[in-house]
């Protein structure tokens, strides 16, 4: 099942869970084109706990390919990104190479605590300095 949340915005929430259907590679290609479509900042945690599915290498091939399209604009926009991987060990968790290609901060953790505490902070962090009087 796939869930795109923004009643938090500017903390948005990607949830995959259980088996991934087709539905959910349309529900998500639909929610990385409201990514797109943003003109404002954004923080995203992304929860992805999934058992297997007919549509896995679909959504997969669907987002590589929307990443390489937008990465620069994601560059501009995403505050950061912190995957919550709750079958993830945290010895994996250490070796997140995914890390170092991203253009924005990320974190790789195992519960969605966690993941909150993280990207509520990455905000906040970026709107103090937006608000921040200049120096003279």
């Amino acid at each position: 099942m796939f869930d795109f949340d923004s009643r938090q915005d500017p903390i948005l929430w990607m949830r995959l869970t259980g088996e991934v259907t087709e539905a959910d590679d349309d529900a998500y290609a639909e929610a990385l084109a409201a990514l797109t479509a943003r003109r404002r900042p954004f923080g995203l945690v992304n929860l992805v706990d999934i058992c297997g599915g007919s549509a896995i290498l679909s959504l997969r091939r669907r987002q590589a390919i929307w990443f390489k399209a937008e990465r620069d604009k994601l560059a501009r926009l995403c505050l950061g990104l912190v995957r919550v991987r709750p079958k993830l060990s945290p010895t994996h968790a250490e070796e997140d190479k995914l890390a170092q290609v991203l253009p924005f901060p990320t974190a790789l953790v195992t519960n969605e605590r966690e993941g909150q505490r993280l990207i509520e902070a990455w905000v906040a962090a970026r709107e103090d300095l937006e608000h921040r009087e200049p120096l003279r």
